[in-house]
């Protein structure tokens, strides 16, 4: 896998770019690993809060309930 970028624009962007190409598990993993990661902890929320979005939109649509409960426990915890 790639490299994870930290800023919520990069991730945000990296996201559209695979769904466009087909691969929205492969965003949905992307978004996940972010939000799990340590130094996003330290983030305004307000910047992370669009990369949640779009979180809570694919999980929703490929019924990922697991992935989405992690995701929004670590927002939760910034």
């Amino acid at each position: 896998m790639a490299p994870i970028p930290v800023f919520a624009e990069n991730v945000l962007k990296r996201a559209e770019e695979l769904i466009k190409v087909g691969q929205s598990s492969s965003a949905l993993e992307t978004l996940h690993d972010v939000l799990i990661n340590k130094r996003l902890r330290n983030a305004n929320a307000n910047s992370v809060e669009p990369v949640v979005k779009k979180l809570i939109v694919l999980s929703i649509a490929q019924r990922a309930g697991k992935q989405l409960k992690e995701g929004l426990t670590q927002y939760r915890n910034i």
